[in-house]
């Protein structure tokens, strides 16, 4: 007999439940160093609504963002300049500032944390981060077959990874950073993810793939076939 699901299963299942209730769809469940994500969107709408809902998430740490500096603000009296000093002075402040100096600096780390994340998420354009999500949904908006904008998106992907992966080897070889190993982890798998998608794509079965294989990119390719058509008439 199989073990009852964990309740984070639990919750995970039925918020995806509510998605395919409301009429998105979901492509697929992935799993990567930095935790785990669902491949949601919508069912009609084209690129467009998929481009809308890829960059959401990452918006939704604006506004956790301000609350945090709300409580920084109010934890030391209104003073907002710590927020944007040196670990030196953040280090001082957890030693001796007590447990208000403790809160304000647990304030401080998690704004920019915050920050960190909604920046690289957002602007690496790598797919499975949703900046390279954003990428391809935008080539398809613009009109670029589902199949080259599949490649444009693993090449791209491809090639930031490289970049990624020597970021983080070189501090971690020549500086002895601990921190770099993190990096080239995850230059890892968005490399691995690149090479899957463009092994499907050059196989012609990109529609295999969790992010283009729902509906809401059919109807842009459904556009272009009849614009094809059309042309070939008038000819």
């Amino acid at each position: 007999m199989d073990p009852p699901p964990s309740r984070d299963k639990q919750s995970t299942i039925q918020l995806l439940q509510n998605v395919m209730e409301k009429g998105g769809e979901v492509g697929g469940i992935i799993l990567w160093p930095l935790g785990g994500f669902a491949l949601c969107g919508p069912a009609d709408g084209g690129a467009s609504a998929d481009f809308k809902v890829a960059i959401a998430g990452p918006l939704t740490h604006i506004p956790q963002m301000i609350v945090w500096v709300i409580l920084y603000i109010a934890f030391t009296g209104g003073n907002i300049s710590g927020l944007f000093s040196t670990s030196s002075v953040a280090l001082y402040e957890v030693s001796y500032g007590g447990f208000t100096g403790f809160l304000s600096q647990l304030c401080k780390q998690t704004f920019w944390m915050n920050l960190h994340i909604l920046g690289f998420n957002l602007f690496i354009p790598a797919f499975p981060l949703d900046g390279g999500r954003c990428l391809a949904a935008s080539l398809v908006m613009c009109k670029v077959r589902v199949e080259k904008a599949a490649m444009i998106t693993s090449v791209v992907a491809f090639v930031i990874a490289i970049g990624m992966g020597i970021w983080g080897f070189i501090p971690l070889i020549i500086g002895d950073d601990p921190n770099g190993l993190f990096m080239v982890f995850i230059a890892g798998f968005v490399l691995v993810s690149s090479k899957q998608l463009f092994d499907l794509t050059r196989a012609g079965r990109v529609r295999e793939h969790p992010l283009f294989s729902r509906s809401c990119y059919d109807e842009r390719e459904e556009s272009s076939d009849d614009v094809e058509a059309t042309e070939g008439t008038l000819t």
